[in-house]
């Protein structure tokens, strides 16, 4: 269901219409394997991988399109800029200028927002800050994504508004132990998730406030395409190749850069506001989900207390260890909860938290 304009002649600004449709299709693998079976000791070992693509493939189409006016909203037509009208609705709307969207071509909630000047994109000239810059001639046999850079030494912002960015993960994985020996059982299990963006607003929301200790680098000289700050997959931006006059010029990182647009020295391209790529990075974590050990109490002592048969103790954690290159905290944390809008983002949420259970059974 989304909102679709109407001319104001109808007395309305807009109607809701069910007029869209997504394709999901995926796999799912699951394995139990019986280690060792003894009458004191066994052991097992279950696992569990599954892969989701979803793609968004129609939100329907006007009149004039239907008509043959302008060309229809299909995956070839739309591409990342959305060409046309039904090629994009929103979803979400957390932040400014990168909002989550149902996209014609790609997965739904993809964040469509800015990017700095790239090859690979058909740029030709791109107007920034008041000034015209040929980013075509020198992008010409540079590899695809390859970043323009003014002669002053820092990139610049291409003014189209596309889909970058996609929350949900490759694909998801988990694999768990179960230990029997003499009544006492450990289990384990590990969860992992490959792939998935995570847009990192509390990060940027601090470099823009001066608080991060990325801004402690203020005053000092940088290369973009070298030695520029960086965290996992936006150094494939921000290091990565460049093209332009000002590729190899040393800048000076500060205010300019971390939030002020008024200023020539970056015009606050590192901040909330700017392009999109400074701060969205890769999700993928593998967490030890869950310990636990228990013991099972067997005897006439254990009879004698109210005449139970069995009593077990046990104690488990939650959460315990997170391996992941997200500067963060936590990947996993969700601006929008469950819902599909504003998935994958980061704004001074708190981290899922370490938890310890004990537990007593007690078995008539």
């Amino acid at each position: 269901m989304f909102a679709v304009p109407l001319a104001p002649s109808t007395g309305f600004t807009n109607v809701n219409i069910n007029a869209g449709q997504i394709s999901n299709k995926g796999w799912e693998l699951t394995s139990d394997i019986q280690v060792l079976q003894r009458s004191d000791l066994s052991i097992q070992i279950s696992g569990n991988w599954a892969r989701n693509r979803n793609l968004v493939t129609s939100l329907g189409a006007t009149q004039d399109e239907l008509d043959g006016a302008v060309p229809l909203p299909t995956v070839a037509n739309c591409g990342s800029v959305a060409n046309y009208a039904r090629c994009q609705t929103g979803i979400g709307s957390s932040f400014a200028g990168q909002t989550t969207h149902a996209q014609v071509g790609y997965p739904l909630g993809v964040w469509r927002s800015t990017d700095f000047a790239r090859c690979g994109r058909g740029l030709t000239t791109v107007t920034f800050a008041g000034t015209t810059y040929d980013v075509g001639t020198p992008c010409q046999g540079a590899p695809d994504g390859a970043l323009y850079i003014a002669p002053n030494g820092f990139p610049i912002t291409d003014p189209n508004v596309r889909a970058i960015g996609n929350p949900w993960p490759d694909w998801t994985a988990g694999i768990s132990a179960t230990v029997n020996y003499r009544g006492f059982q450990l289990t384990a299990f590990l969860d992992h998730r490959q792939g998935g963006d995570v847009l990192n607003m509390t990060r940027s929301s601090m470099d823009q406030y001066g608080t991060h200790k990325d801004t402690e680098l203020r005053g000092d000289s940088v290369i973009f395409g070298q030695n520029m700050l960086c965290y996992n997959q936006t150094c494939n931006v921000l290091n990565g190749p460049v093209v332009g006059p000002g590729a190899g010029t040393k800048v000076v990182l500060g205010e300019g850069w971390f939030s002020n647009a008024g200023m020539a020295t970056g015009n606050g391209q590192g901040a909330t506001g700017g392009p999109i790529t400074t701060r969205l990075e890769d999700g993928t974590f593998t967490r030890l989900r869950e310990i636990s050990l228990s013991y099972s109490f067997r005897g006439r002592w254990v009879n004698r207390i109210g005449g139970l048969r069995q009593l077990d103790a046990k104690i488990s954690a939650r959460n315990l260890k997170l391996w992941s290159h997200y500067s963060g905290y936590d990947p996993e944390v969700n601006l929008g909860g469950a819902q599909n809008a504003n998935r994958g983002i980061d704004w001074f949420n708190a981290p899922l938290a370490h938890s310890w259970v004990m537990q007593l059974n007690f078995y008539h």
